[in-house]
């Protein structure tokens, strides 16, 4: 990606407003290899007012994870998290961006377009379309789901989604990757070590699952602080 940059502004990024109403197919844009791009973000967990990206990777490796409240994956790949910092520890921050809801309550999946189902059983929260009603949902993460957040993540991070310029809408979500449940893995001098979905889906590897991905990520963990 050439030289670092921020999520905060600039021509190149691309913004994807509210209400989703166009599907956005799963995909990466920051990879392996890449510069994270920084960005500054507010905080509900593990800081007061803003958190930027650099100000943590540059005192020990980075796990960072988005999801949200009604993504089914972000639950069911809580306890590989739950493990990875089991194993190590302080060694590494652990950080939750809250991106757009994957399956939003009577909204539309941001994906594929297609109407949420009435009985849809994680659509407990309605999509955003301000950014005090997703600050509030990141709020309530670690209160559902039996308590699967409950202290996962030191930092809890909330994506912006501001009226005053497209800048604002989704800036981590459009620039690293529309994808409902990714990860990356940030090194002390701010290049992305490793990045992979938690689950298989169109635009994900094909052999890819909840199990393989847990090995994988292990893995590259390791190698991160050899």
């Amino acid at each position: 990606m050439g030289q670092p940059q921020s999520v905060e502004g600039g021509p190149r990024l691309s913004s994807i407003p509210p209400p989703y109403d166009t599907p956005t197919p799963p995909k990466y844009s920051v990879k392996t290899g890449d510069t994270a791009p920084n960005f500054r973000l507010t905080s509900v967990k593990g800081g007061s007012g803003k958190v930027t990206l650099e100000s943590l990777f540059s005192t020990k490796p980075v796990l960072l994870v988005c999801g949200s409240i009604t993504c089914p994956m972000t639950s069911k790949s809580a306890p590989v998290v739950r493990k990875m910092k089991d194993k190590y520890g302080t060694a590494f921050h652990y950080i939750l961006v809250y991106i757009v809801e994957v399956h939003p309550k009577g909204g539309l999946h941001p994906y594929s377009g297609e109407k949420i189902p009435a009985d849809e059983p994680t659509s407990i929260e309605e999509q955003a379309m301000t950014f005090e009603q997703r600050v509030k949902a990141a709020e309530r993460l670690e209160s559902v789901y039996d308590g699967v957040f409950k202290d996962l993540f030191d930092y809890i991070l909330v994506d912006d989604l501001g009226p005053d310029a497209l800048m604002k809408y989704n800036p981590v979500w459009s620039t690293y990757g529309t994808c409902p449940n990714p990860c990356w893995v940030v090194g002390k001098d701010g290049i992305v070590k490793f990045n992979q979905f938690f689950t298989a889906h169109d635009g994900a590897p094909p052999d890819l699952d909840m199990e393989k991905g847990e090995a994988t990520l292990d893995r590259e963990l390791s190698a991160v602080l050899s």
